[in-house]
C-alpha cells in the first residue's frame, strides 16, 4: 500500500509539474508575441523580428498552430516594412502552407497570408501575380 501511494504521488506530481511547464511556455510563447506586436508598430523590426521567431518556435512545440501561422504572417509584415522581400516571401509562403495544413485553408491566417504574399509581389513591382 505505502509503494502504491509512494507511486501514486509521484505520477500526481509529474502531471502538474508538466501543466505548469505547458502553461508557462504558453505565457512565454504569449509574451513573446506581444512584445513583437508592440515593437513592429513602433517600426523596430529587428526587435519584433526576434520576438516573433521566439513565439514561432514555442507556439509550434505547443501545437498552437493558429499563433505559429500568425507569428509567420507577422515575420511576414516585418520584412515587407524592411524590404527584405525574399525573407517576407519565404514567411508568407510558410504561413499559406502551415495554415493550409495544420488550420484550413478558410482560416483568417491563410487569408493574412495570402494577402501578405499579394503585397510583396505589389512591392516586387510584379502586380500580375
Amino acid at each position: 500500500m505505502r509503494h502504491f501511494l509512494s507511486t501514486s504521488l509521484t505520477l500526481v506530481l509529474v502531471f502538474l509539474s508538466s501543466v505548469l511547464l505547458s502553461q508557462n511556455l504558453t505565457s512565454s510563447a504569449d509574451q513573446y508575441f506581444e512584445r513583437g506586436e508592440q515593437q513592429l508598430l513602433s517600426s523596430k523590426h529587428d526587435s519584433s523580428i526576434y520576438n516573433f521567431e521566439s513565439a514561432k518556435n514555442l507556439y509550434f512545440t505547443q501545437k498552437n498552430y493558429p499563433q505559429y501561422v500568425a507569428s509567420l504572417n507577422k515575420l511576414a509584415e516585418n520584412y515587407s516594412a524592411t524590404f527584405q522581400l525574399d525573407a517576407a516571401l519565404d514567411n508568407a509562403t510558410k504561413a499559406l502552407e502551415d495554415a493550409n495544413q495544420y488550420i484550413s485553408p478558410t482560416s483568417v491566417e491563410a487569408a493574412i497570408a495570402t494577402n501578405n504574399i499579394g503585397n510583396i509581389y505589389y512591392l516586387r513591382g510584379q502586380h500580375e501575380k
